[in-house]
């Protein structure tokens, strides 16, 4: 994922925005469930390339709290 937003950033030139989509807890047939680790270290991975934003992708209802949580505190870190 970083290196696919790096690309976007370096392309748009500073014309527009770069929101990044970070999946959280997409069901999926072939994959285990995310940590609440790896959902951090996603989070942080999106932003250290240089996204402007993030776009939370899968309906709020079916969230667990734990990945929620690991992408709030990895904004909250990443901002410090």
């Amino acid at each position: 994922m970083k290196e696919e937003i790096g690309r976007c950033v370096a392309a748009v030139q500073g014309r527009s925005k770069v929101y990044a989509g970070v999946g959280v807890d997409v069901p999926h047939p072939r994959i285990q469930p995310v940590t609440r680790e790896q959902q951090y270290q996603a989070t942080q991975a999106a932003l250290a390339a240089g996204a402007d934003g993030l776009l939370l992708s899968r309906e709020y209802h079916l969230m667990s709290r734990a990945t929620l949580n690991a992408t709030r505190d990895a904004v909250r870190d990443f901002r410090r």
